[in-house]
């Protein structure tokens, strides 16, 4: 059930793309993350260079929450990420990209997100939210 691996060509193309929404901005705010958010960015940029996109999406997501229990709001390692979110006072996106994570990994029974065949024919519709996700990230780790 799995692709071929990405071509050389578009590897690159992917690893030049994030370079210049996530690590460029990095370097050139001076941002720095947390140590597990960081650790998990590393992660991210290979599951997104791969192309595997529903990976990309559930990871950022976890860099977000990483980076931000860890640097912008230390304390209650329990809170609820939306409530979270919420008195940080983050843009509906961040919500959204919670939501979308959380329909990828939780299967509601009876009415699941994902089917064998979506992995091939929703191919640009996960792309284009795990690119989504990923400047979620690039946002994130830069405010």
């Amino acid at each position: 059930m799995t692709d071929a691996r990405p071509s050389g060509a578009d590897w690159a193309a992917r690893r030049r793309w994030f370079a210049d929404t996530v690590t460029r901005p990095l370097d050139e705010a001076g941002a720095r993350p947390g140590q597990q958010a960081e650790t998990l960015l590393a992660e991210l940029e290979d599951v997104f260079c791969v192309g595997a996109w529903l990976s990309t999406v559930i990871l950022s997501a976890a860099v977000i929450e990483a980076h931000l229990r860890e640097t912008a709001a230390p304390g209650n390692p329990f809170e609820n990420t939306r409530d979270l979110f919420h008195r940080l006072n983050l843009p509906a996106e961040f919500e959204e990209l919670r939501l979308l994570r959380n329909r990828i990994i939780h299967v509601e029974p009876g009415a699941p997100m994902l089917g064998p065949d979506m992995h091939w024919s929703h191919a640009e519709v996960f792309e284009r939210d795990a690119r989504e996700s990923v400047r979620l990230v690039a946002f994130a780790l830069t405010r």
